[in-house]
């Protein structure tokens, strides 16, 4: 199972849950900017940044040790 986490700007984006959710190969989960918690990074395979205008120092530096733990993000 692939594990999916959306870090959003605003609301939960429902074009991705349409995707993920029924799809029974996939774990999915969404969060707000505000609300992410990066602990939740060890545990996923993939991190979408979803319609994010900015990413603060905090995620991008988050974001980078995912990567180099060999974890794929898409933005």
């Amino acid at each position: 199972m692939l594990r999916v986490l959306s870090v959003n700007s605003e609301q939960q984006s429902p074009y991705l849950s349409a995707l993920f959710e029924s799809n029974p190969l996939f774990s999915f989960q969404q969060t707000r900017l505000e609300a992410v918690n990066y602990s939740d990074f060890a545990s996923q395979d993939l991190i979408v940044l979803n319609q994010l205008d900015k990413i603060p120092s905090g995620l991008s530096e988050e974001v980078r040790k995912f990567l180099s733990a060999g974890g794929t993000v898409c933005f």
